[in-house]
């Protein structure tokens, strides 16, 4: 089977992601570099969550121009595959039963486990107590501290989790008063985010 190339560069592809976007279905095929490239250009929604995976018409628009549906109309869709390529959804939630099969889920939200999402959660309260708009790498850190794992990882480097968390809060950006608003999301943290998925499924993980 011929690998699957990314749409703009033409370098293996790693992600498939699907929109609906004013009632048209679109999906493209993208490489790690343009997918994060699409990433970054999201902009702030309501929470963490929708900030990574929110519905942005003019998503793709912005990321390939206009140009993009009106010749992909009349392109041939993207065949059903059984390769690793990613799913990823943006824009409207497609329509039921739109699009080709898939084998794994419906796009990168139903990938995100419920221990990732409750430490998004946790990052985004951290950022809203440094009055900062948007989570970012620090925030994430601070709440990955506290999980078993981190802190497993940190023994074997003779790190105390104190510490650490002590110097991330006298190190980190701080505004004049706690954050209250809609919470967003740096582009370092959708960028580790989609390194994540990457890495997810070259280990063939259903989950991040």
């Amino acid at each position: 089977m011929a690998r699957k190339q990314c749409q703009v560069c033409g370098q293996p592809a790693t992600v498939r992601v699907e929109a609906n976007l004013n009632g048209r279905h679109s999906t493209m095929l993208l490489c790690d570099d343009h997918y994060r490239q699409l990433v970054r250009q999201q902009k702030r929604t309501v929470s963490p969550l929708e900030a990574l995976f929110g519905s942005r018409s003019g998503l793709f628009e912005d990321f390939l121009g206009s140009d993009f549906f009106r010749i992909g109309d009349d392109a041939t869709p993207v065949a059903a595959v059984t390769d690793d390529v990613v799913d990823a959804s943006c824009g409207e939630p497609a329509a039921a039963g739109s699009g080709a099969p898939r084998r794994r889920g419906s796009g990168l939200a139903s990938r995100i486990s419920e221990q990732s999402e409750a430490l998004l959660q946790e990052a985004a309260k951290h950022a809203a107590e440094f009055g900062r708009s948007e989570v970012d790498t620090e925030h994430l850190l601070l709440a990955l501290a506290d999980s078993d794992v981190v802190k497993t990882i940190l023994g074997q480097f003779k790190i105390k989790v104190d510490d650490l968390k002590r110097q991330i809060e006298s190190e980190a950006k701080r505004g004049d008063k706690p954050f209250e608003g809609e919470i967003g999301v740096s582009p370092r943290v959708k960028d580790a985010l989609s390194r994540a998925f990457v890495a997810s499924n070259e280990l063939g993980h259903s989950y991040v």
